[in-house]
């Protein structure tokens, strides 16, 4: 009973993760935004594609028709000054957001390709920052506001000059990597006396592997590929044992038996 009650708690413990994404959103035919919240890490993955003489800026949980948004609404920006936490002013006139005394978004790689930019950035679900806006880990709208500009310097942006701003609104739907994790990562032979074999997910080349006891206690940790996919276990203690991998920022838990 006491070891049940343990492999139940481990098992709750270790549930695994869920991501939450927009996928891809169009903002117009030249730029895209996409948003990925992981529930484990409470993390959101920001990816800003555009062209790479532009800057672009967005404000996530703003809805559309208000024009460039409330007084203080939450602003993002990429450009030549690299990833920038902004706020719309406290007022109402026109004019360019100002910085945040705290910068939250941390640049994670800015990379370019065929005259587009993709830019990466994380931060926290809820920074506990009152001028952010706080993601949702569910199923939920998510309004977006965006507006870019015709350099990479930023500055108020408008019509006449080539500037543009619009809105748009993205569902937020759980993650169907997490299901294809899931179901694709596999372990075996199960029972397994000496050495287990990991068949890792389509697409996936490496993952990050460890296993737990059933009190909780992780004794493995290795990176595991597509290459080199079989660990040994022959001086593993007999019982049941938790392997978790981490893979693509998702992470998922399978158990298994050593005789």
């Amino acid at each position: 009973m006491k070891k049940i009650t343990l492999l139940f708690a481990l098992t709750t413990m270790f549930s695994f993760s869920q991501t939450w994404t927009t996928g891809v959103v169009n903002l117009n035919s030249d730029y895209t935004v996409q948003f990925d919240i992981d529930e484990e890490t409470d993390i959101v993955t920001m990816t800003m594609v555009g062209p790479e003489n532009k800057w672009l800026g967005i404000a996530p949980g703003v809805s559309m028709g208000i024009g460039m948004g409330n007084p203080n609404d939450d602003v993002v920006t990429y450009s030549d000054m690299g990833i920038e936490d902004r706020r719309m002013k406290d007022d109402p006139s026109p004019g360019e957001p100002v910085l945040d005394i705290n910068q939250d978004w941390t640049l994670q790689s800015n990379t370019t390709n065929a005259g587009l930019r993709t830019v990466v950035a994380i931060r926290a679900r809820d920074t506990g920052d009152s001028e952010d806006y706080t993601f949702t880990a569910g199923s939920d709208p998510l309004p977006i506001l965006w507006a870019y500009g015709t350099s990479l310097t930023f500055g108020y942006h408008n019509h006449d000059n080539g500037g543009e701003h619009g809105g748009t609104t993205a569902n937020v739907t759980l993650s169907t990597l997490n299901f294809d994790l899931e179901s694709s990562f596999k372990l075996s032979p199960n029972p397994v006396s000496e050495k287990l074999t990991i068949k890792l997910p389509k697409a996936t080349t490496k993952a990050e592997l460890e296993i737990y006891t059933i009190l909780g206690e992780k004794i493995f940790s290795k990176e595991i590929s597509i290459v080199n996919p079989i660990i040994n276990v022959s001086n593993f203690n007999s019982g049941i044992y938790l392997a978790k991998i981490n893979s693509k920022g998702i992470t998922v838990h399978k158990r298994f038996v050593k005789r």
